[in-house]
């Protein structure tokens, strides 16, 4: 299956969508009582439906300072509180109208988190081990007003990375002269960005998966390789030995007999903590797809927002800063046509690599079938 790795096509924020619903995310798991929440430039009013029944007209005009360069002013905020637990646990749709006309219509998931449609009486305090980091400990409440747990204190040390995990940055070289700049997050998941063959100034595709670490050794059986060279995905499996936090050497095998091996060291690079600050800015790049290669641009607001179009194809998304590295989790929503993946939503990750001033990001779609990459500097 060809992939379409729109090396991140975005242009001025002024460019591009109008507007964007936050909440609920496309497949989401939604429980409790919580928001149906977005923003939109210019609707007067914004009508939600979920399952073709109204909930009514949404708040507008709420104050959000982070569209500011999108819409040229900050009252773009709608919301309306829902209880999530009142549906049949399962698959709804929600369609979002803005003075009339659809602004975005997707499906998500919901789960009765009492069990019931509003649970009354019960109290519970848990402890979740090692969450948000190795070594700390949330503590969560019943709430019966949200219909859902609440964090009430974070216990246990800074959060620093385990001593024996392959977390981290890591940047090496292939057998085959390929310079590589993998990421290896606090969960598994792990994307791996190269270059073509012997020529460093082109990238070349970007790996991604999900592994395992236990006693020096990453492995991981669903390797996806997303080929700029060959505007292809290939299917795998990678092993690695690790010192962590000093070296890397590790093989990828491929379902067609291929091999790649490579060997990387630790980069202190993933211990600078993420910023939206930092990563806020306009970017000039190159936008890849399977027809082509041509020139594109980035803007992302200072709170993550951020904004693309390119041959009248116009996204929107954010970036949200993990609590673990130097990294953000990224999610890119497609407009309509000429979109190549109109109405589809991808997920990925974005970082600053090498340079304070080098934009880096790749996400995949769903069933990590289809990849976009982007690269740009400021």
């Amino acid at each position: 299956m060809k992939i379409s790795p729109l090396l991140a096509i975005f242009l001025p924020l002024a460019a591009s969508a109008q507007g964007y619903l936050e909440n609920p995310q496309p497949g989401a798991n939604e429980s409790g009582i919580s928001l149906v929440s977005g923003w939109h430039c210019s609707a007067s009013e914004v009508t939600v439906f979920i399952d073709g029944v109204s909930l009514g007209k949404s708040g507008v005009g709420s104050i959000r300072n982070d569209t500011v360069d999108i819409c040229g002013h900050a009252g773009t905020g709608f919301s309306l509180l829902y209880n999530y637990n009142i549906p049949e646990p399962g698959v709804h749709e929600i369609s979002v109208f803005s003075d009339g006309a659809l602004m975005e219509r997707r499906t998500f998931n919901t789960v009765r988190s009492g069990g019931t449609p509003f649970l009354s009486g019960a109290t519970k305090t848990i402890q979740v081990e090692n969450f948000p980091s190795v070594g700390q400990a949330a503590i969560l409440e019943w709430s019966q007003a949200k219909q859902s747990f609440v964090v009430t204190n974070i216990e246990g040390g800074d959060g620093a990375s385990g001593p024996n995990t392959a977390e981290g940055m890591w940047t090496g070289v292939s057998e085959d002269n390929r310079r590589m700049t993998g990421f290896v997050l606090d969960d598994g998941a792990y994307y791996v960005f190269y270059t073509l063959s012997n020529n460093h100034s082109f990238m070349g595709g970007v790996v991604q998966g999900s592994g395992n670490s236990a006693n020096g050794t990453f492995s991981s059986t669903n390797l996806r390789d997303f080929s700029l060279e060959e505007l292809d995905v290939f299917s795998g499996s990678f092993s690695a030995s690790y010192d962590p936090q000093n070296t890397m050497n590790g093989t990828g095998s491929y379902s067609n007999g291929a091999q790649s091996k490579f060997s990387a060291t630790y980069s202190t690079a993933w211990e600078t903590p993420s910023s939206l600050a930092g990563i806020a800015g306009h970017y000039a790049g190159s936008v890849a797809t399977e027809f082509g290669i041509e020139g594109a641009t980035v803007r992302i607001s200072s709170s993550g927002l951020i904004a693309a179009a390119a041959s009248g194809c116009q996204l929107s998304g954010n970036l949200t800063p993990r609590s673990r590295g130097n990294v953000f989790n990224m999610t890119l929503k497609f407009g309509s046509s000429p979109c190549a993946y109109a109405g589809q939503t991808f997920r990925g990750i974005a970082t600053l690599a090498g340079s304070s001033d080098t934009l880096v990001a790749a996400a995949l779609n769903g069933a990590r079938t289809e990849g976009v990459m982007f690269i740009g500097q400021k």
